[in-house]
């Protein structure tokens, strides 16, 4: 597609590119330049890399306090002097009923969908099986 095509030199020898892009990247390729090239609806379909999987939850690595704004911004309660650790059991409990893709909300926002292919198939990923001449 033209003017959506992703290009990178790698910084190494190693052929796998997975370590090379990261979530940021990949959101913004998606949105600057994938995203407007799609001029009707879509079914993107998506592997499992771990930079097509953002999401808004919390991490354990969070600071706390953006873990208190995520709690406070889902009108989850906590005790005011909670350390990190209760704060992180308690967004543990809660966070799969706030788990979603940031990519899937953008793109179903532009009118597209992703379909999400299962992990461990990767015969169901025309790219897979390219090999190198």
């Amino acid at each position: 597609m033209q003017g959506a095509m992703l290009v990178k030199d790698s910084k190494t020898s190693d052929e796998d590119y997975h370590k090379e892009m990261d979530g940021h990247g990949f959101l913004n390729w998606f949105q600057k330049c994938l995203l407007p090239n799609l001029h009707s609806r879509c079914i993107i379909v998506m592997d499992n890399a771990p930079y097509h999987s953002m999401t808004t939850i919390p991490k354990s690595n969070w600071r706390v306090q953006p873990m208190k704004e995520w709690l406070i911004s889902k009108n989850i309660p906590f005790p005011g002097g909670s350390t990190k650790k209760e704060i992180w059991d308690l967004i543990k409990r809660q966070k799969y009923n706030y788990s979603h893709y940031v990519i899937d909300k953008i793109a179903r926002d532009a009118g597209h969908e992703i379909l999400r292919l299962p992990p461990y198939h990767c015969e169901l990923n025309p790219i897979e099986m390219v090999t190198n001449c």
